[in-house]
Order: structure tokens, then C-alpha cells, then sequence
């Protein structure tokens, strides 16, 4: 007489999967957040399982991370480059952020990114933003160039970077977005420096077209030298 056992492999459901998956980038996210920090985002932080139940500062759409918001949150460095490409907002303003910028490892369904009034440095590589963004507020940090505005994503129509450490004689542009063509009462805007009162840290030259045919008006470059723009 013969005995045997028989091993059955089940593999764990799809949307077990996916949860499981997130809340591994969703630690990623949080790894370099004190323990103070992770503790007044969630209580139950320690039980485990979603990040879409019971995390302030998180929301989430049909159980996907899709607006991550804090403000004024002083506990560490957060890491955008690990959420999910679900993420559509990014919104981590006056936050002491000192984490190096990292563009192209942004979420790609990510229309709106606000890192403004933090300490983020790095040169900030305008060619690898999400394909779907549309704001981009990233003045007030450590930023560094040279920055290209020659493929932006063409559902851009606000882009911030006054107030950073960018350094550079001139600016090409070429082929820039142009919202009107989607929203008739949204031009494109770039602001690549502030007011006299705003103390400017930007040493930008001069903004001049690639193609002069295709130069842009001077109030697409806001407080930026009417004469300087080409």
C-alpha cells in the first residue's frame, strides 16, 4: 500500500496582490519619517494593512493611493519617488524637504505636483516630468539647472521655479505646450523668477526661442525682464 501527500499551490488573489504591492511603495514613502511622525499620521500604523484606511494625509480612489497632502509636516523626508503611478497629487509644501529631486522617477499619472517652500535640491530635469502633468510648483527650494523648456508635457500650463539656485545665461524653449488649445481661458505660464521684494536667487540671463518663429509672448515668462525674453 501506496501513501502519498498531495502539496496544492494556490496563488493569493490579484487584488491581494495589488494591496500588497502598494503598501510595500507606500513604506518606501514613509521609511525616512520619524517614529513621532508615522505615530500622528496613524494610530493603527503597526496592525498593518492598507495605507488607504485610517492615514492622514493619504487618499485613495477605489482602494488606489491617489493625493498624498501634507503641510507644515516637520518629521523627516517623504520619498515621491516610491508612490504608485496611481498618485495624481503630490501636494508636500513648507515641509523642510531636503530630498534630492528626481523627475523622472515621478508617478506617471501624476497631473499635480506641489514641493513648494521646502529645501529640495538637485538639478531639476524639466525633460522627464509625468506626461499628464499639468501644475508644477516647485519654487522656494534648492533647485538647481540647467533646466530646458524644449519637452515639456503638452497638458502643462503652470510651471513655478522662482526662488531656487539655478544658475544659467539663457533659457531655450522650443515647442511649448499650449493649453488654450483644451481650457480657451488658460495661457501657459512659466515663472522663473519673482519681484524685486521677493528676494530672488535665480540668476537666469535671458529666455530665448530655439525656433524664433515660434517665440512665445512676454507674459508667458511672468516678472521675468520683458527685454530678456526672445
Amino acid at each position: 500500500m501506496h501513501s502519498g501527500f498531495m502539496f496544492i499551490c494556490v496563488d493569493p488573489p490579484a487584488d491581494d496582490q495589488a494591496v500588497a504591492w502598494q503598501n510595500a511603495l507606500m513604506k518606501l514613502f514613509f521609511a525616512d519619517i520619524s517614529d513621532e511622525g508615522i505615530q500622528s499620521f496613524s494610530r493603527d500604523y503597526e496592525r498593518g494593512g492598507s495605507y488607504c484606511h485610517g492615514w492622514t494625509g493619504v487618499y485613495c480612489r477605489d482602494g488606489n493611493v491617489d493625493r498624498i497632502y501634507f503641510f507644515q509636516c516637520q518629521h523627516g523626508n517623504f520619498n515621491p519617488s516610491a508612490l504608485p503611478h496611481s498618485t495624481t497629487s503630490i501636494d508636500i509644501s513648507s515641509s523642510e524637504q531636503t530630498f534630492q529631486m528626481h523627475t523622472r522617477s515621478l508617478p506617471r499619472q501624476l497631473t499635480y505636483l506641489n514641493l513648494s517652500a521646502n529645501r529640495i535640491c538637485g538639478r531639476v530635469d524639466l525633460m522627464t516630468l509625468p506626461p499628464k502633468l499639468e501644475s508644477a510648483l516647485l519654487w522656494g527650494n534648492r533647485l538647481t539647472g540647467p533646466i530646458y523648456l524644449t519637452n515639456l508635457p503638452d497638458t502643462l500650463y503652470l510651471l513655478q521655479l522662482q526662488k531656487n539656485m539655478i544658475h544659467q545665461n539663457v533659457v531655450w524653449y522650443d515647442n511649448l505646450p499650449k493649453p488654450e488649445l483644451t481650457y480657451p481661458e488658460q495661457p501657459l505660464i512659466i515663472v522663473l523668477a519673482g519681484s524685486k521684494a521677493e528676494r530672488e536667487t535665480n540668476r537666469i540671463g535671458k529666455v530665448r526661442a530655439v525656433d524664433r518663429t515660434k517665440a512665445a509672448p512676454c507674459t508667458t515668462f511672468p516678472k521675468f525682464p520683458p527685454t530678456n525674453v526672445y
